[in-house]
């Protein structure tokens, strides 16, 4: 019974051409009375006030009669109750989209990512907002892992690890034009990400004596873990790899975040560094590498 009020009561996305916005579920001809919904959702949060879906369903009331700050402050309360599920930031975020509040609904679909990373709308949505930021390369990559995401949902909806229903056709009608549209500018652009331009990450690999260590093999992961709330732990959602070339060296162009890591060589002790990337910086690292106990044995 929950689950029916919630697609009849809770937001779904319809997207429009590239523009998108939120319209309340109907269903056949249905018509709801938002004074007595409202009613019912405060009869219920005075049963149990921990409820996070009824201040959800009080939230939608709320908005639907034109009183925004009570819809805001109910969709808080739920999202402070009931915190791994994102269709409250969901809610919210097409509240803000409405009213044009772009840093809040920027913060708000990125706390819903870091809950549910697999939904094909919210990375449709974030590639959106990227876009209209002008953050090309970040925005054709939300854009390709929307695509991805997409192709493997069966029907009209996407239904995430809480039960919530997302209508994904429109990013299926729009992905497509969506990447060529923002590959086109991208490839003419100079470089820019979500942090106004690259950090470099660059390095030498040695041993521990000082010798160089050419053909080691860096992997750098990026650690999304605090991305909902440290604003700049923007990463990127592949690995990237580089080489040391003849002389130990080694170089990538980074967005801002924090990043694990890893190097590799045969004969030698794989190394991990936690690094944090900020800005246009250029960091730098010296990773010496210890020959590999197993290694040091036979060599005895």
């Amino acid at each position: 019974m929950k689950r029916f009020r919630a697609a009849l009561l809770t937001f779904v996305f319809v997207l429009c051409g590239a523009a998108d916005s939120f319209i309340l579920a109907q269903h056949g001809s249905v018509t709801v009375d938002w004074k007595a919904e409202l009613s019912k959702a405060k009869g219920e949060i005075e049963k149990n006030p921990k409820s996070g879906f009824w201040h959800n369903q009080a939230g939608v009331a709320y908005y639907a009669l034109g009183e925004f700050e009570n819809a805001v402050k109910e969709l808080k309360l739920a999202v402070s109750l009931d915190p791994s599920n994102p269709i409250n930031d969901y809610v919210l975020y097409a509240m803000y989209k409405r009213k044009g509040m772009h840093p809040e609904q920027r913060e708000v679909i990125l706390d819903a990512l870091e809950k549910d990373p697999e939904n094909p709308v919210g990375r449709f949505e974030f590639a959106s907002i990227l876009e209209n930021e002008k953050y090309w390369t970040d925005s054709l990559r939300e854009y390709q892992t929307a695509k991805h995401l997409v192709a493997s949902v069966k029907g009209h909806d996407y239904i995430d690890p809480e039960g919530n229903p997302y209508d994904v056709n429109g990013v299926r009608e729009e992905v497509d034009k969506a990447i060529d549209r923002v590959a086109k500018v991208n490839e003419s652009a100079p470089l820019t990400t979500a942090s106004t331009t690259a950090a470099i990450l660059s390095g030498a690999v040695r041993d521990s004596e000082g010798a160089v260590i050419s053909n080691a093999h860096i992997v750098v992961h990026w650690d999304g873990s605090g991305s909902g709330y440290l604003k700049d732990n923007l990463g990127i959602r592949q690995d990237m790899v580089a080489t040391s070339d003849s002389n130990g060296q080694f170089s990538l162009e980074l967005p801002d975040g924090f990043y694990d890591v890893f190097v590799a060589a045969a004969a030698f002790s794989p190394y991990c560094e936690k690094v944090r990337l900020k800005g246009n910086e250029a960091k730098t690292y010296e990773v010496k590498l210890k020959v590999s106990p197993v290694t040091s044995r036979e060599l005895d």
